[in-house]
C-alpha cells in the first residue's frame, strides 16, 4: 500500500489548510520551479499558513507539485480529558504520520496503565480524524513497464 498524491493534496489545501504550519513539495515537473527537487514553505513559530496567500494559492492551482508531507493540526479531546487540545501532526506521502501531543491532563485516572489505556485510545481517535481510506492504493504486485501490455489487452487471452 501507498498513499495516493492526490488525496494527500486534498487532506492538505481542503480539509487542513486553515491549520497549516509547514508544506514540503515537489515542483520537479513545474518547469516555473526550475530544476528545484524539494521545497518547504514553512511558518513562524507559533503560527499558521495564510491559506489565501499568493504562493499558496500558487501550490493549489498547480497540480504538476506534489505534496510530499505537511504538518498541521486537529482539535480534540476524550472523554477522560479535563478539556479538548491541539494536537499537531506532520504527515508524508510514504505513509508516515507523526503526532505531538502536549501535556494531557487526565480526569480520575490512578494508573500509569490506564493512562496508557486511554492515551493509545485518543491517540487513535486522532489518527482517524486525519486519516480516510481514500489516502491508501493497493500497490500491484507485478509492475507493467509502459511497453506491456496486460494479457487482457489481447483477444483470446487471460491472465488465468
Amino acid at each position: 500500500m501507498k498513499f495516493n498524491e492526490d488525496e494527500l493534496r486534498k487532506l492538505c489545501f481542503d480539509k487542513f489548510q486553515d491549520k497549516l504550519v509547514e508544506i514540503n513539495f515537489n515542483p520537479l515537473k513545474e518547469p516555473d520551479f526550475g530544476n528545484t527537487q524539494q521545497a518547504q514553505y514553512k511558518s513562524e513559530p507559533k503560527n499558521i499558513l495564510d491559506p489565501d496567500a499568493g504562493k499558496i494559492n500558487e501550490l493549489k492551482e498547480t497540480d504538476n507539485i506534489i505534496i510530499t508531507s505537511f504538518k498541521s493540526s486537529v482539535i480534540s479531546t476524550h472523554v477522560d480529558l479535563s478539556k479538548e487540545y491541539e494536537i499537531k501532526f506532520t504527515i508524508n506521502i510514504n505513509g508516515k504520520i507523526e503526532l505531538e501531543f502536549p501535556n494531557l491532563s487526565w480526569i480520575d485516572l490512578d494508573s500509569d496503565e490506564e493512562i496508557e489505556v486511554k492515551f493509545y485510545e485518543f491517540a487513535r481517535k486522532i489518527y482517524d480524524e486525519i486519516i480516510s481510506e481514500e489516502l491508501y492504493i493497493e500497490t500491484s504486485k507485478h509492475v507493467i513497464s509502459r511497453y506491456q501490455k496486460p494479457i487482457g489487452f489481447f483477444t483470446g487471452a487471460s491472465d488465468e
